[in-house]
């Protein structure tokens, strides 16, 4: 018996879809997978459990966006399924790009897999907080591919059906600072949020939270130098002798 998803698979192969189904996945999924990787709702930055589904989720969009523009139908025929949608469907990449974290394994191992290798940051406390080359490279590249979008170079049969909706994300894409979203009467909105130290989307981060033991509280910070986490020990005061 064949399996659901295969079967779905073989029902939606990219060589039978009409120019029209490509302009649907541009214009509905394909924006919202870039909004939602790079964009932050409004949230209590000073709770933890906010920020860390707030990351969880843009890491989950952005871990698709990496397929989505890095995979090719020529040089990974293998790995890439019939129904997988590639941006080189719309005339674009595909694109390389370089990790230094641990790329895509670490998104896998960290984040959707449950792997006794998470254990190796009870050691390195320091390396465990997400850098920022994830989002930051992810941001460059829309920034391109909304540019292609606009050029009109797109493949025969497929437009933008909302060109100025595409022009506004690319405003805020490259105004160098956030990119807050929200959904308000069921449509998206994207605006610009607070300016950013390198210009390029950065993680969510608490303001305080705790290293291991749960004795000293360290704040985690962004480093303006080169997008990395800068992790500093606070002084705690010694509780008084009764």
């Amino acid at each position: 018996m064949m399996s659901i998803g295969k079967q779905l698979s073989e029902d939606w192969k990219f060589e039978d879809r009409y120019p029209t189904e490509k302009c649907d996945v541009l214009d509905e999924h394909i924006y919202y997978e870039i909004i939602t990787a790079l964009g932050i709702p409004a949230c209590d930055t000073t709770d933890y459990s906010a920020w860390e589904h707030v990351n969880f989720s843009r890491l989950g969009h952005c871990r698709v966006l990496i397929e989505f523009f890095s995979g090719s139908r020529k040089k990974d025929s293998g790995k890439i399924k019939p129904d997988d949608v590639l941006s080189e469907d719309y005339g674009y990449g595909p694109e390389v790009f370089k990790f230094t974290a641990g790329g895509e394994d670490r998104l896998n191992k960290d984040l959707f897999h449950l792997t006794y290798a998470r254990l190796r940051h009870k050691k390195d406390l320091q390396n465990k907080p997400w850098p920022d080359e994830y989002l930051v490279q992810m941001h460059i590249t829309c920034i391109e591919f909304v540019k292609h979008l606009l050029r009109g170079s797109l493949p025969k049969g497929i437009t933008l059906r909302e060109p100025l909706r595409w022009e506004k994300l690319l405003s805020v894409l490259e105004s160098g600072r956030e990119v807050r979203i929200s959904y308000p009467a069921g449509m998206w909105r994207v605006e610009e949020g607070a300016v950013l130290p390198n210009r390029y989307s950065t993680f969510t981060r608490c303001p305080t939270t705790r290293a291991a033991g749960g004795a000293m509280p360290v704040i985690l910070r962004s480093n303006e130098a080169n997008s990395s986490v800068t992790v500093v020990q606070l002084t705690v005061p010694k509780s008084p002798k009764k």
